[in-house]
């Protein structure tokens, strides 16, 4: 058996939402709305140092133990219908950038 490889095609055309952590402390809220005014299946997160991030139904709040977002590692997760996202930095001053994403 070969592996198969799979491609998203996706586009950008609603407005993104950037956040800045401070030390210690979790940041985040709604997930950006796709163009349509619908929350987005897939989003995008990008930031400027590491930090944790996580998305679900509701208020969220980011701990040290959720997925490690690196800088410079831009990353695109499957929504699974969460309406918030949260990030806490890794000891340093982050900003997150939180992108919907179309054709998904």
């Amino acid at each position: 058996m070969g592996t198969q490889s799979v491609f998203l095609c996706l586009s950008v055309s609603s407005t993104g939402q950037t956040s800045t952590t401070t030390i210690n402390t979790s940041t985040g809220g709604l997930l950006p709305n796709a163009s349509n005014g619908a929350k987005p299946r897939f989003v995008r997160f990008a930031a400027t140092g590491n930090c944790f991030i996580r998305a679900g139904v509701g208020a969220q709040t980011a701990v040290a133990t959720d997925m490690l977002l690196t800088n410079g590692a831009p990353t695109v997760i499957a929504m699974m219908g969460s309406t918030h996202w949260a990030a806490i930095d890794d000891g340093v001053s982050v900003r997150v950038n939180v992108t919907p994403l179309e054709n998904s």
